[in-house]
């Protein structure tokens, strides 16, 4: 429960700290996708249902914050939890690198789902490349920075002694 509530609270602070999260100029204006990396944070170290609760709360609190997108980002957060979780019973997560391809389909994932939602909303079905290209830059920037992301939000929980339960055995770079 003691994480739930700490991916809950760093989910939610992840969509503030996305507002400032400067555009990278020579990616094309590309930055990472911080909100989508702590509910794939979630996913990977929660593996039950209360990454929905999480996934659904982030999404909405994004919702709230953008004009005309009520739903938007509760639905596309919710598809890549569920990816995820799918994934979860395997022995594969366990490894770093299927760790790092979650995190890039699932980024891929939130990032496609949201412009398709966009150009819905706007009555175009037509797309640029250079959409695209930062679609793809975003998901490259989430692979990279997601190890030390979640090497550093696992470290106040270490710090504090917190022990994972007897469910996750595992040792990777989310784990609990």
């Amino acid at each position: 429960m003691i994480l739930f509530f700490y991916t809950l609270v760093l989910g939610l602070l992840s969509v503030l700290v996305q507002m400032f999260v400067p555009e990278i100029h020579l990616l094309g204006g590309a930055r990472p996708a911080l909100p989508a990396l702590l509910v794939i944070y979630a996913a990977i170290c929660l593996r039950d249902l209360r990454v929905f609760f999480i996934a659904a709360a982030v999404g909405f609190y994004i919702d709230l914050l953008c004009p005309n997108r009520i739903g938007v980002s509760v639905i596309a957060l919710s598809l890549m939890a569920a990816l995820i979780l799918t994934q979860t019973q395997g022995r594969l997560l366990h490894r770093l690198d299927f760790q790092l391809l979650v995190v890039l389909v699932g980024s891929f994932l939130y990032l496609s789902l949201t412009y398709f939602f966009f150009l819905m909303q706007i009555w175009s079905g037509s797309s640029t490349p250079g959409d695209w290209i930062l679609i793809t830059y975003g998901s490259i920037m989430n692979t990279i920075l997601s190890p030390f992301l979640f090497a550093l939000l696992n470290l106040p929980l270490r710090l504090l002694g917190w022990k994972p339960g007897s469910r996750s055995e595992y040792t990777g770079y989310a784990a609990e």
